[in-house]
């Protein structure tokens, strides 16, 4: 998930040490741009960080992240006041470096954007809408062994040509929401809130590569105002959910993705999930959250347990 206060791309393998990298411009973090790998562990309740090297990271925000295999990719964003880019940059988990993909001339490669989400879908990169000016609601999958892209079309009906446009190929697969921020993958699903393009109503979207989009009502206690989306995270395979009700963030709305059932989890403390892209580090530990620039972690599918991090 991406917000213009830094992005947190979800981090986490059950081979690896409870990590996450945290990616952001220097305004949010006492001045220094920050790009700080974060351990965690999660026995000891404690946490340690250590800075990476980012040559890239000053100024810039409002990015798309997204960790796929051995890679945290980062698509689009822009410097205060400047023009987005269509920049693709990796960053290589094993060896702690970056390289840079541009566009190729005649390739088909995503058009520049800002405050687009990324995540990972069936193992490959996926780029969801954005804006350049006008809101895009387009989506893009990376071969990250071509180093190439794929525009998402509809599938042609069995049997019939289907639609298809002056090249003779059948036409982009629109999101039907209005953005994508705040999505989060369950398995092998993503999962988002947003306003449904033609109705306006608030809706929980489901997309699979193999299914498309889907979408159904949200319960009447996620409390979605206008022009809100909310912030999920995925704990032990359920979908977690940071209450929007207006600046009470002091609960948690859990969805069991088999059944599709809700249940309410009260919290005596404030969540701060909402400022930033909060991922989950482990199956019942979650990192996230700037309040004046200090991140935190939650230990717990009730997340009670809070310690910040001073990068």
């Amino acid at each position: 998930p991406l917000t213009p206060e830094g992005s947190i791309p979800d981090c986490y393998h059950p081979t690896e040490p409870y990590s996450a990298m945290v990616l952001g411009p220097g305004e949010v973090f006492s001045g220094t741009p920050c790009c700080h790998m974060v351990e965690v562990d999660v026995v000891g309740r404690s946490a340690t960080h250590r800075r990476l090297d980012c040559p890239w990271i000053e100024g810039m925000g409002r990015y798309a992240v997204a960790r796929v295999g051995d890679y945290v990719c980062v698509f689009g964003g822009c410097e205060v006041d400047t023009e987005p880019v269509d920049t693709l940059r990796l960053f290589h988990l094993p060896s702690e470096t970056w390289t840079v993909q541009h566009r190729q001339e005649g390739e088909e490669w995503p058009q520049a954007r800002v405050d687009a989400c990324a995540v990972c879908v069936d193992g490959s990169l996926t780029v969801l809408g954005g804006s350049d000016r006008d809101p895009m609601h387009d989506m893009w999958v990376y071969n990250m062994a071509m180093n190439k892209w794929r525009l998402v079309r509809e599938e042609s009906e069995e049997g019939s040509d289907g639609e298809r446009d002056s090249e003779g190929e059948t036409t982009p697969l629109e999101m039907p929401c209005e953005s994508a921020q705040g999505g989060v993958v369950v398995g092998d699903t993503f999962h988002v809130a947003s306003k449904d393009r033609e109705s306006g109503r608030d809706l929980h979207y489901t997309y699979t590569h193999d299914s498309g989009w889907e979408s159904r009502a949200l319960p009447d206690f996620t409390y979605l105002p206008i022009n809100s989306e909310w912030e999920a995270v995925s704990l032990n395979g359920d979908l977690y959910v940071t209450s929007l009700n207006g600046g009470d963030w002091d609960r948690l709305h859990t969805m069991d993705v088999e059944t599709g059932d809700w249940r309410v989890n009260g919290c005596d403390h404030e969540l701060d999930f909402e400022f930033t892209g909060a991922c989950a580090i482990a199956p019942d530990t979650v990192f996230g959250g700037y309040h004046y620039g200090v991140p935190k972690v939650y230990f717990g599918v009730d997340c009670k347990e809070v310690i910040p991090v001073t990068l």
